[in-house]
């Protein structure tokens, strides 16, 4: 039975679009467990939030090592919220961050990983 879905695109704002939808937080999970596998060092900084009619729209800086290349991430995450649970999210992610790492071939097996992941 599939209790979770991941959608990736990219968005005309220049950036990846993530979004996550699950009825349990098994998957939700495991797609956070493989990912601190693959940027064990990965951090997250909220530089604002906002409150929006479904639940919460938050910026945030992620930083950390992929197959040893530093990166760093900005997204702005839409989150969906009912009852004080979370149902769904989606993350845009600025390209620039991502298109740095892609320019490292020792980077490619991660990244690939990644968008196994994602899917």
């Amino acid at each position: 039975m599939k209790v979770g879905t991941v959608v990736v695109h990219e968005v005309a704002e220049g950036g990846v679009e993530i979004q996550w939808h699950c009825s349990s937080h098994r998957p939700f999970r495991g797609f956070f467990d493989e990912l601190f596998e693959l940027i064990p060092d990965l951090t997250g900084e909220v530089h604002g939030w906002r409150p929006t009619g479904t639940g919460a729209s938050v910026d945030l800086e992620l930083t950390g090592t992929l197959a040893g290349h530093r990166i760093r991430l900005l997204s702005r995450d839409e989150l969906t919220l009912h009852d004080g649970r979370l149902l769904g999210r989606r993350a845009v992610l600025e390209r620039r961050g991502l298109l740095r790492i892609a320019a490292q071939p020792s980077a490619w097996p991660a990244l690939v990983r990644m968008i196994r992941l994602s899917r």
